[in-house]
């Protein structure tokens, strides 16, 4: 492989072996086997190996968002709760205070 233009090529693929899922026996036998390996197929190889990686990005992408798009959902879910939580509070606090008033009324009727 003395064509520069190969060699830049077969460091191509390279990166994109490192960078892939692909099991490590399957990149080891492509790496093995890249001197016999015609340059339509090699193309081919950096072409589906590009497009899985950027499959791959996509999914994390996506992953990303979901996961941020879920941290958002949580957050304002708890803030809601903590409202209704305050706010059924402060209702039950003025029911305590009306019928301690009530209460009140009550002791000093009686007292009359």
């Amino acid at each position: 492989m003395s064509d520069p233009k190969l060699i830049e090529k077969a460091k191509t693929l390279g990166r994109l072996l490192a960078n892939s899922p692909l099991a490590l026996d399957l990149k080891m036998t492509i790496l093995e086997n890249l001197s016999e390996l015609p340059e339509k197929y090699l193309d081919a190889l950096i072409s589906s190996l590009e497009n899985e990686a950027k499959g791959v990005e996509t999914i994390l992408k996506e992953a990303d968002d979901f996961i941020k798009g879920q941290d958002a959902d949580w957050a304002s879910l708890n803030t809601k709760q903590q409202e209704m939580a305050d706010k059924i509070v402060i209702e039950e606090l003025a029911q305590l205070d009306k019928d301690a008033k009530i209460g009140s009324l009550k002791t000093s009727l009686a007292s009359l």
